[in-house]
């Protein structure tokens, strides 16, 4: 996957980081 959408518009698509993606989710609040 190269991108992801964060809205409903065309151009809210943006770059996705897998990597970020895996550490957002795991990290402590």
């Amino acid at each position: 996957m190269r991108f992801i959408g964060v809205g409903e518009q065309i151009d809210d698509l943006r770059p996705f980081g897998a990597t970020q993606f895996i550490s957002a989710l795991f990290s402590e609040p």
